[in-house]
Order: C-alpha cells, then structure tokens, then sequence
C-alpha cells in the first residue's frame, strides 16, 4: 500500500508522512447540529480564530450553511451574504501560513471567496460535502483555478453512504473523475463522512 501525502500550497503537508493537521470549524448558520461551533457573535470571531491557532489549527475551516436533514434550507445569496464578511475578516487576521476552508457546495460561494482570499494573499481550499453534486460548476472552477478540496462521500446528497465499500467506490470515482480533467492529485483531500 502506498503512503498518502498532500501539499497545501508551500505552508502545510498532511498524510502517511505527517503529523495530525487540526482543522477549526467556524459555522454561520445559527441551524447548525452542532452549536459549540456556531459564530454567534461577530466581535467574539478575532478571540475564537487567536485560540483556534493558539492550539494548533492550521485549517480554518468556514461554513455557512447547514447539511443538518432538519434544518431550513437556505438560498445561495444568503449563504453568500452570511460568509463574506466573515472571510475578509478572517483573512486579516489569520497569519500567512493558515488555510482557509470554505465550506460550501456552490461555485457563486466558492468563487466570491477565491477572489477574496486572493486579494488578500491568503491560501483557499474547498470543503464540498456533496461530492461535487450539488453544483456540478464548482467543479470547473476549482480546476481552472487549481483551488485545492475536501471531497465528503456523497452520491446524492451528502450523508447518504452508508457501507464502507459504498464511501471507497463514490471516493475513487471521484478522485479519478477529477484527474481524467487533469486535476491534480495531490490536492485532493478525502472525507469519508463516517
């Protein structure tokens, strides 16, 4: 079996050969399952992002929509309008060597918050929990932009795996899907959803 090894950019390698990489979860969506990591408080976001690091984050992952099966569903423009500010607030205050992690199924997100990161000089990945499903585009752009991502098992919908065979299967379609477009390997990250 062969070792698995990523480079992010030139401020962080995960895998076989790696140390643990913790990942802080900032989530926007007050309907999110779990309520210890929700942002509540924009003027509490400086002293989380300072502990987050102060612990050893190196991944600072930023979510604004729920995949909870319970909770309201929301539109891209208010997925749009909860994250943006917080991604430019986050990209001052985070040294150089920290990712961002935007955590989103859509392209519109995804892209506003590329342009963001970029103007900023700060490092961008993708976290898709649907596998690159829900917005089939997201997939272009982060190709044409070669914007590193977390790809969740999925078919459907995210969560909807459930054999650990099922998870492998979806994952190296995936992953094989996105190097037949000349994605590079190296950059994908895998999330079983387990």
């Amino acid at each position: 079996m062969s070792l698995i090894n990523i480079k992010l950019f030139d401020c962080l390698e995960i895998g076989d050969s790696h140390p643990i990489v913790i990942m802080g979860v900032i989530n926007l969506s007050p309907e999110s399952f779990y309520k210890g990591s929700v942002l509540m408080d924009l003027n509490d976001l400086s002293s989380i992002i300072e502990n987050m690091i102060q612990n050893g984050a190196k991944i600072i992952d930023i979510g604004a929509r729920s995949t909870a099966p319970w909770s309201a569903k929301i539109s891209i423009d208010e997925e749009l309008n909860r994250i943006i500010s917080v991604i430019k607030r986050v990209c001052k205050l985070i040294p150089q060597d920290i990712i961002i992690s935007v955590d989103t199924q859509y392209r519109k997100i995804a892209q506003k918050c590329y342009e963001i990161t970029r103007e900023h000089n700060k490092y961008m990945i993708i976290n898709d929990v649907s596998n690159l499903k829900t917005d089939v585009t997201l997939k272009d752009l982060i190709i044409e932009k070669e914007i590193p991502i977390i790809l969740m098992a999925s078919k459907d919908i995210p969560g909807d795996l459930l054999s650990i065979e099922e998870i492998t299967e979806i994952l190296r379609e995936s992953i094989k899907s996105l190097e037949d477009w000349g994605f590079a390997s190296e950059i994908i990250i895998i999330d079983p959803g387990i």
